[in-house]
């Protein structure tokens, strides 16, 4: 089972198993009631399945090997975006059409609606699973409304497009960033389920595309929260607009029509500020040019000069200052 993609190896699988009833046991204990058939008892069958924790919602990685066909009844309290990373599975919605999922086509299950699928003899992909409560806030915060009704989404998303492609990438890296028990795991969500909300079509959309002013200023929020979650990363402009599922044009649009600055003026800052909060530490001298690397500084000399507009101070004088009023403190404790 070597060949199979490994999306992180710092995380330990929940179980690994080659018993078919075994692993069926297992799963309806952690999904939920299901019913599944091996479509080809003769071949080798494996199942290796991974869980880990956001905020309030949770991800499952499943890499398997066999043939099955697998019907369940949706919860009526979770939402699923499953993201296909390798193999296709033949699905149909409330015993219509069927359709598609593979690496090229995701699909965002709605509670309550009954799903059989036709899964092909490899393959593994991720499970985003958000609560409906969960959901239903968000949305009755960007509308400023209650929310009356089931929200549901069309189940397709294209990742070969704008939105797909940039939601692939925002969940890969979140999966990433949960082995490191990252602090922004619960940023990293709120976008997850705004991109959702404002860019995957459900019968809301209509309502929530009235208020342009109000989706242009959660934009905003949205990329700053994005950005404080990666100083440490090279990122561009066109990273920040991906991860929150707009264009660039349309990100320094809003920006410069609800912001004091552009969106990399507000990465600059960002940036400067945490420098200067680390140097206040006391940070000894030699460590300046590590730390302005650390947040993505290539010019240093520009560097410090941006520092002194922004504080007034060059990096080196907020060092001898804050050790300096360190040394005092001290002092002052050992004086009686």
């Amino acid at each position: 089972m070597n060949s199979f993609f490994q999306l992180n190896n710092q995380i330990e699988p929940l179980f690994e198993t080659s018993n078919y009833e075994e692993a069926q046991a297992i799963l309806s204990n952690l999904i939920g009631p299901h019913q599944s058939t091996l479509l080809d008892s003769q071949k080798p069958f494996f199942c290796r399945y991974y869980h880990t924790s956001l905020h309030q919602s949770s991800l499952i990685y499943l890499q398997w090997q066999g043939k099955q066909k697998l019907t369940r009844d949706q919860p009526d309290d979770l939402y699923v975006f499953y993201l296909p990373l390798e193999g296709e599975i033949e699905e149909r919605i409330d015993h219509l059409d069927k359709f598609y999922s593979s690496p090229k086509i995701a699909h965002l299950f709605t509670p309550q609606q009954t799903l059989i699928g036709q899964i092909d003899s490899r393959g593994q992909g991720i499970s985003v699973c958000i609560n409906r409560h969960i959901l239903e806030k968000e949305l009755s915060k960007l509308l400023n409304a209650p929310i009356n009704r089931l929200v549901t989404f069309f189940p397709e998303v294209d990742l070969t497009q704008n939105f797909g492609h940039s939601l692939k990438e925002l969940i890969l890296f979140t999966w990433q960033a949960t082995t490191s028990n990252s602090l922004f795991l619960p940023q990293l969500e709120q976008i997850l389920l705004t991109s959702l909300l404002q860019n995957q079509h459900h019968n809301y959309t209509s309502w929530l595309n009235t208020t342009e002013g109000d989706l242009a200023a959660r934009q905003i929020r949205l990329a700053q929260e994005f950005i404080r979650a990666n100083l440490e990363r090279s990122i561009s402009l066109g990273d920040i607009a991906s991860a929150i599922g707009v264009s660039g044009r349309s990100l320094q649009r809003a920006f410069a029509k609800y912001s004091d600055c552009s969106p990399i003026q507000f990465l600059r800052q960002v940036r400067l500020d945490a420098l200067h909060e680390e140097l206040k530490k006391g940070t000894p001298l030699l460590g300046i040019t590590d730390l302005m690397i650390k947040y993505q500084f290539s010019h240093f000399g520009r560097c410090s000069q941006s520092y002194q507009q922004r504080f007034g101070e060059l990096p080196s004088e907020t060092v001898k200052r804050s050790f300096f009023r360190g040394e005092i403190r001290a002092n002052s404790q050992i004086c009686p």
